[in-house]
């Protein structure tokens, strides 16, 4: 049977095991959400400027139209 300091000791190295071990996992799950954070930002925000676009384009071909209508050649009323 192991004296009492050295059982001391023991407990202590695991503890501190266990206690390192733990920190490491939370700092492992908040980097990990972390990481998530900026993937969703980062596809949200290629959504968001793939929408812009769309509507951008959109709004140049209504112009486009727009403009045709204007520009075309009136038939002559006799």
């Amino acid at each position: 049977m192991p004296k009492k300091h050295q059982f001391l000791q023991l407990s202590k190295s695991c503890f501190l095991f266990i206690t390192v071990s733990r920190l490491r996992a939370g700092m492992w799950s908040k980097w990990k959400y972390k990481q998530q954070q900026r993937k969703s930002l980062a596809f949200s925000t290629f959504l968001n400027r793939r929408q812009q676009k769309d509507l951008l384009l959109q709004i140049k071909e209504k112009q486009l139209l727009e403009s045709n209508r204007q520009h075309r050649i009136k038939p002559l009323q006799i």
